[in-house]
């Protein structure tokens, strides 16, 4: 009885994992990009890319489930990611303007101008990476600001 039992709590399992990467599959199909954890994913898809995101860092993700999200696109280290998307905005940024004092309310690029600020303060609590910090000190960043 408990094996048939264990048997069918694993086809629950890898239904809702299968669901899971068929909704992520339309989402990338539709949108052209892997979703990131944001609120335009919706709570089901959140919850199911937070949940193997957490699996991988944690080296406890079914090695062949891995292979296919990759395959797919499926973004692992979504603030990389996204660090990368606002390091390439920042450099438009500078080929545009000059420099890449972004101010921290401006019009144009706002959540760039929050971005640069973020930069500062990470760096100056130490949480930068040292690679990050020689990456926008090479562009001309200015730590600080008056």
């Amino acid at each position: 009885r408990l094996a048939g039992r264990g048997r069918h709590v694993g086809q629950l399992i890898q239904a809702q994992w299968d669901k899971g990467m068929t909704t992520f599959l339309l989402y990338r199909m539709v949108h052209g990009v892997c979703p990131g954890n944001g609120k335009s994913t919706g709570p089901g898809l959140r919850r199911w890319l937070s949940t193997q995101r957490t699996q991988w860092r944690a080296g406890r993700i079914d090695p062949g489930r891995a292979e296919l999200l990759t395959r797919a696109g499926f973004v692992w280290d979504v603030p990389g990611t996204e660090w990368e998307g606002k390091y390439r905005q920042l450099t438009a940024y500078k080929d545009r303007y000059g420099h890449c004092n972004v101010p921290f309310q401006c019009r144009h690029e706002r959540s760039l101008g929050a971005w640069v600020a973020n930069q500062r303060v990470q760096r100056r609590v130490g949480r930068l990476s040292d690679d990050r910090v020689r990456r926008l000190d090479d562009l001309g960043l200015v730590w600080y600001v008056a």
